[in-house]
């Protein structure tokens, strides 16, 4: 798009539709992963992450996340893949 913004999926006809990510810019990078309507609207449900790390899963409401979704911040992401990772190397 002109003003930076990105999408990576699937596309119909030449118009989104389908599993995608869409990046969005401005400020910081928002990456949202969903099932793209043909409609052109957003995803129902879709991960978004953000630029500190912070995840949301859940359900949408006109794009933007709701308190029925799962929040992990991006601090607590990176200490479980620590974890993981001196887990892995330890064995």
């Amino acid at each position: 798009f002109k003003n930076g913004d990105r999408f990576e999926g699937e596309f119909v006809d030449g118009k989104i539709y389908g599993d995608g990510t869409m990046y969005l810019v401005g400020k910081d990078t928002v990456a949202i992963t969903g099932f793209w309507p043909q409609d052109g609207t957003f995803p129902t449900e879709a991960s978004l992450l953000f630029a500190n790390g912070d995840l949301y899963e859940g359900p949408l409401l006109n794009g933007f996340p709701t308190q029925d979704g799962m929040w992990i911040s991006g601090e607590d992401r990176r200490e479980n893949i620590d974890k993981v990772s001196n887990s892995i190397n330890n064995s």
